[in-house]
């Protein structure tokens, strides 16, 4: 007995890879047998490395598209991925002194020059570090764990500061005193009464010094 001839026919069943950048836009698309594995189409030099642009915020920095897929047994798509810095803005007061962009969950360097507040007429300050508000208090942490834009701040003490006031009688010195803090009162230590000599017309007692010394708000001399 003779059989006929039968013919197994099988069908071959594609899937599509899809590349695309950050912002959906199709970079590349590969058809591939059904039970393939996804190539990365950048090392294999089909295409360009994508660049995402850009911003006074963040850099972006492609790094390829996570895992790729293999044993393809339906279409797919990748998006390009991204390593993320941020920038670290470095300010005394309110004026920028430079930025420098962290990798996202890194730690950011300072490596300018110590920052400095000119002295008023109440307070020297000294730089303690960086805080996170203009005005706050350095904090350890300031420049740790960048995880977004973020400003900091030099942050300073404040010591008040003191002056010395000198009591005169006429041009010879009576009495200094030193180390007087900004805005206390200076007191005349020495027993000796400040004396004028008398004249054809008056008779002199000393009355009280020529300007207070009270609120004592530089160095002074009173007379």
């Amino acid at each position: 007995t003779r059989y006929p001839d039968i013919t197994v026919e099988y069908e071959t069943i594609y899937h599509s890879v899809t590349y695309k950048d950050w912002d959906g836009t199709v970079l590349y698309t590969e058809i591939l047998v059904e039970g393939s594995n996804a190539t990365d189409p950048v090392t294999s030099g089909k295409i360009d490395a994508p660049i995402r642009p850009n911003t006074d915020d963040v850099r972006y920095v492609y790094t390829g598209w996570g895992t790729l897929p293999t044993n393809i047994t339906s279409s797919v798509e990748l998006t390009a991925k991204y390593a993320e810095s941020y920038a670290l803005r470095f300010y005394n007061d309110t004026t920028i002194i430079t930025t420098v962009f962290v990798s996202a969950g890194g730690n950011g360097v300072y490596q300018g020059t110590e920052p400095t507040r000119e002295s008023t007429a109440q307070y020297d300050y000294a730089y303690t570090g960086w805080a996170l508000t203009n005005g706050g208090e350095a904090d350890a942490n300031a420049l740790n764990n960048i995880t977004a834009p973020r400003n900091v701040y030099a942050a300073y003490s404040a010591t008040i500061r003191k002056y010395t006031v000198k009591f005169y009688n006429g041009n010879a010195l009576m009495y200094e005193q030193q180390n007087v803090e900004y805005g206390t009162n200076a007191t005349y230590g020495s027993e000796t009464v400040p004396t004028k000599a008398m004249d054809a017309q008056f008779i002199y007692t000393f009355d009280g010094w020529s300007r207070s010394n009270n609120n004592v708000t530089d160095d002074t001399a009173l007379l």
